[in-house]
């Protein structure tokens, strides 16, 4: 297999701190209110821009958010798959209730558990959006 560079995610230059934490406001406020993929794209930008520990917090979000888009759109194997892909990125986070990136996690892992846990059950994606309109998901940042 030959190293291709569309096979590597690229970073990108570190952005500033009022960059960053515009960003971080911005995909939490546009995933509380259902826009997923303009949160994914906020949440996309942090993921590339950042270093660990940050990095996976960020690439689990971009995975939440578009693991919701798929769902609303009824693919919910995709959401499914994209779902537990975020929970091992988090898992190793939840420990903690405040990531370094900023995100009240014990918030998302509370909400994200059972999604996965799921998928168990419903190999071929649980209907998600029954779900979600019961227990939105509800980003907050972490208590200064």
């Amino acid at each position: 297999m030959t190293d291709h560079p569309a096979n590597k995610t690229f970073r990108l230059p570190a952005l500033s701190d009022g960059e960053r934490e515009a960003l971080l406001e911005t995909g939490i406020c546009l995933c509380n209110q259902g826009r997923w993929l303009e949160s994914h794209e906020a949440f996309e930008m942090l993921w590339r821009t950042e270093a660990a520990p940050h990095r996976d917090v960020y690439k689990a979000m971009v995975q939440i958010v578009a693991a919701l888009h798929h769902a609303k759109l009824g693919n919910f194997r995709g959401a499914n798959r994209l779902f537990g892909r975020a929970w091992e990125l988090l898992a190793p986070h939840v420990a903690v209730d405040c990531s370094p990136a900023g995100i009240d996690l014990s918030a998302v892992a509370q909400w994200l558990r059972p999604v996965v846990q799921n998928r168990k059950e419903h190999p071929s994606g649980m209907d998600f959006t029954t779900f979600y309109d019961t227990v939105p998901l509800t980003l907050a940042r972490c208590p200064l």
